[in-house]
């Protein structure tokens, strides 16, 4: 503390904050996308392609399905590209790292697959074919799929993120303590 005989100098400590690691960063910022995939694959096991024969599935449920389609990509995307940028993250995650990125990919591709397979459905969803029952069918296997492989991004997800806080906090804490 500083003092003075002047009043006009107010005694003061200077005190610094340590820099917020960025790889922690990125671990929330993983973590919140991460809770945005969980969220879309709840609302693709929710639509009418789940539940139902597909007699009267409409245009606009295609489309609903088809955004909800991209979001899960998008997520996937991004996680992906996060997750790529930790630094030193393979030597970190002990194998997870690369188990990560290949359901991420794969539900990068499944989620494209699902589109095509959506927009061909689309231009026939109010006709009475054998055709229409057999993409049906696909549709839905894709997005069973899907949503396993959105299951295991959140389980991999996850342990990789245990997996860096508790390399990075410790060592963190220690400094915060002295």
């Amino acid at each position: 503390m500083l003092t003075t005989d002047n009043p006009s100098n107010i005694p003061f400590h200077y005190i610094s904050a340590q820099t917020v690691d960025s790889n922690y960063i990125l671990a929330l910022e993983i973590d919140k996308t991460l809770q945005g995939l969980h969220s879309a694959k709840g609302l693709l096991l929710t639509t009418p392609f789940t539940d139902e024969q597909g007699e009267f599935i409409r245009p606009t449920e295609c489309d609903q399905l088809m955004d909800i389609s991209n979001e899960i990509k998008e997520s996937a995307e991004e996680i992906s590209w996060k997750v790529k940028s930790i630094d030193k993250l393979q030597a970190l995650s002990n194998g997870n790292f690369y188990k990560l990125l290949m359901y991420l990919y794969s539900a990068i591709d499944k989620s494209r697959k699902l589109n095509k397979q959506l927009m061909h459905f689309r231009s026939i969803c109010t006709d009475t074919t054998s055709q229409k029952r057999n993409i049906f069918i696909k549709i839905q296997e894709e997005i069973s799929i899907i949503a396993q492989t959105c299951d295991q991004i959140v389980v991999e997800t996850e342990e990789l993120i245990d997996s860096l806080l508790l390399k990075h906090l410790p060592a963190n804490t220690g400094k915060l303590i002295s």
